[in-house]
């Protein structure tokens, strides 16, 4: 996802700009109708697909009944919305005229109505805290206690543990299925509302219950601390064949954290290289760019796909620190996703790279983030993208050159690649590489 953090004083431009366009009355209170405006003109100006005005305040007005848990009392609204708002602004003094839901809560599920009516599974609603949260991610730095999860069917599962982390030193592992945070059971929880109850000012407790298999359930104290992410690591394998693993592209220390992985291979010899991005679900598409800039110079990372249809290039600039002879193979697998499958894809494309792996996710569309005056976010997707070759990967996914069968794990959600000598993709990685190295070697 690209994550367009935009300044205080654009958002106040798009503001008013939402108002004159869309012609929405002010006799509700001036916080909530600033932050519906906003919303409703960044879906009709920036989303993917064109969107009818009058659609989006019908969708307005059932998410607005259904905040107050009066889902089906919206219809004598709706059926009178033109796309003005002018229904809209009935049905919100109807409800906050009658109801005791807040005036937030209410404005929330009025913006929730409109995302969820774009049927689109990236555009989303960020609260406050969600969207806090975003923010750290990039940042690379939170307060927890240093572990990911993730749903097993309908268990919240344990996929990653840091180390060394506060939850590291309590002895959970990847695995340990999580049954409650602080007394409140997870079962039915989102994995966004349980990471957010992980998550806490540094030097707090949480309080967990886990349990391993079939052991017995046991009770963790954990304090948080705060959590620096490294989204890069790095060493040198056999027959100088350097290995770079990237995590995420969410963080803003990938691509300095890269560039110093791959100079670091080349003063130690490096003659072939494997990218690690397996389990990669993506991010900045500007820190895609970067990365690739790395292997192909001044080149293109993909193509873009605008709301009409007209195609553009995305173009990346810099000086590549890789020799573009040097044998490259890149593993990817089905949750290599978004920016993730950018970088692969123009590594294929305009480097020869070799996909090693599984098919890839298949998200080939970007979204943009946008701040809300109230600290609250939205993300919209607001175009596609090809490979810079043309090639379509949303929901299709990116094939590999060399196909790896799916691990037979009986816990697929778990984040966690097998030991290095274990690892059949990596072995067959390095296996066509050597081919590669001995091909040149003997056309010299």
């Amino acid at each position: 996802m690209v994550h367009q953090l935009v300044t205080a004083a654009r958002r106040g431009l798009i503001a008013v700009l939402a108002a004159a366009c869309l012609g929405i009355p002010a006799t509700a209170s001036p916080v909530d109708w600033a932050k519906v405006r906003q919303v409703a003109h960044l879906i009709r100006v920036d989303f993917v697909e064109p969107v009818n005005d009058e659609r989006m305040e019908r969708a307005a007005i059932q998410g607005l009944f259904h905040s107050a848990g009066r889902a089906g009392d919206g219809q004598r609204f709706t059926q009178h919305a033109t796309g003005d708002f002018a229904a809209f602004d009935e049905a919100y003094a109807s409800v906050a005229g009658t109801d005791a839901t807040g005036s937030v809560a209410l404005t929330e599920g009025a913006i929730r109505g409109m995302v969820a009516d774009l049927s689109d599974h990236y555009s989303r609603y960020l609260d406050t805290e969600a969207y806090r949260h975003l923010q750290e991610d990039r940042t690379g730095q939170f307060n927890g206690i240093g572990l990911q999860v993730g749903l097993q069917g309908q268990t919240m599962t344990v996929v990653r543990v840091q180390n060394p982390a506060p939850a590291s030193r309590q002895g959970i592992k990847v695995g340990d299925r999580l049954l409650s945070i602080d007394g409140k059971a997870v079962l039915g929880m989102t994995v966004q509302g349980a990471s957010q109850r992980l998550r806490g000012k540094a030097g707090t407790k949480v309080t967990l219950r886990l349990q391993r298999q079939r052991q017995a359930v046991r009770q963790v104290a954990v304090v948080r601390q705060t959590i620096v992410l490294q989204p890069v690591t790095h060493n040198m394998l056999a027959q100088r064949t350097g290995y770079v693993r990237l995590t995420t592209f969410k963080n803003t220390e990938a691509v300095p954290a890269m560039r110093q992985a791959l100079v670091t291979l080349k003063s130690q010899g490096m003659q072939a290289l494997v990218l690690d991005l397996r389990h990669n679900p993506g991010g900045d598409v500007g820190a895609a760019c970067a990365i690739a800039s790395m292997f192909l110079g001044d080149s293109v990372a993909a193509q873009v796909v605008d709301r009409d249809g007209q195609r553009e290039p995305l173009p990346v600039h810099g000086e590549a620190l890789i020799d573009p002879s040097l044998p490259l193979a890149v593993l990817i697998d089905r949750r290599s996703a978004s920016a993730a499958e950018i970088l692969a894809g123009s590594l294929r494309d305009r480097r020869q790279a070799l996909l090693v792996g599984q098919r890839s996710y298949g998200k080939g569309c970007i979204q943009v983030v946008q701040g809300l005056a109230d600290g609250s976010g939205i993300a919209i997707t607001t175009r596609m993208y090809l490979t810079p070759n043309g090639t379509g990967i949303h929901r299709i996914g990116l094939m590999p050159d060399i196909a790896m069968a799916v691990p037979s794990s009986p816990d697929p959600v778990v984040d966690m690649l097998p030991p290095q000598s274990q690892d059949a993709s990596l072995r067959a990685s390095q296996a066509a590489l050597l081919r590669q190295l001995k091909q040149q070697q003997a056309s010299r």
